[in-house]
């Protein structure tokens, strides 16, 4: 499923309680959908770890798929 990857209240769009849009699609990526869900109620701090959390992972798979070729 297509993942925004960088969710965060600063890339929704409102209209008073009518959500407009989802701004900012530069990080996107082919991963669970939960990664954007889970990240909607985290404290900043909780947020920078498991987004480099995140990253470190996607970077190990991606040099995993790189080295098979």
């Amino acid at each position: 499923m297509l993942t925004h990857f960088d969710f965060w209240s600063g890339n929704v769009l409102w209209d008073g309680d009518a959500l407009t849009g989802v701004i900012d699609w530069a990080v996107e990526t082919w991963w669970p959908n939960y990664h954007d869900l889970g990240r909607t109620d985290l404290t900043p701090q909780a947020l920078r770890t498991l987004h480099t959390s995140w990253t470190q992972r996607g970077l190990r798979r991606w040099n995993q798929l790189n080295t098979q070729r």
